[in-house]
């Protein structure tokens, strides 16, 4: 897959999670666009244009974000290694269930780590069916992700394999 299609549906996915998703949030969860986008990618990029991508989006969501400067950069980063090395995403995986099935670990984890202090309280049966449908919007974001990259992925051996644009 081209670099630059990756940093722009990158880039499309940052502006489509905090302008859209967050910004008009109500109380009500929504999807981690950028990590579904992130894991799913995996399978179609080398390490290191995921890792400059993971930087990027981190870095990005960190200056949006309030307060845990460097938490969305350190976990994206650690979550396309954990991807890229122990899991084998793009050399021995292929698969669509595998991503989807890491992105509702990876965002149960997350959601997680940034309530770990409102678990506590007595809202924590609210506050449990909200990371529930986080998770399952995640990964329903991750299914959407690699249907689209995969076409993607087709659609661009096939042009190169006619040869256009080349004299």
């Amino acid at each position: 897959m081209k670099a630059i299609f990756l940093a722009a549906a990158v880039i499309v996915s940052l502006l489509v999670q905090v302008f859209f998703l967050q910004g008009w949030q109500v109380s009500q969860p929504v999807l981690n666009l950028v990590l579904a986008l992130l894991v799913v990618a995996c399978l179609f990029n080398s390490l290191e244009y995921m890792l400059w991508a993971a930087f990027g989006a981190g870095l990005f969501l960190d200056f949006y974000a309030h307060g845990n400067f460097g938490f969305n950069l350190g976990f994206y980063l650690l979550l396309i290694i954990v991807c890229k090395y122990l899991l084998g995403f793009g050399e021995r995986e292929h698969s669509w269930w595998r991503p989807v099935a890491v992105v509702g670990v990876a965002t149960f984890l997350q959601a997680v780590l940034y309530n770990i202090s409102s678990l506590w309280s007595g809202a924590a049966l609210v506050l449990s069916q909200q990371i529930l449908a986080y998770v399952c919007f995640s990964m329903l974001a991750a299914a959407i992700c690699y249907l689209i990259l995969v076409q993607f992925e087709h659609l661009s051996k096939k042009l190169s394999f006619f040869k256009i644009g080349r004299k």
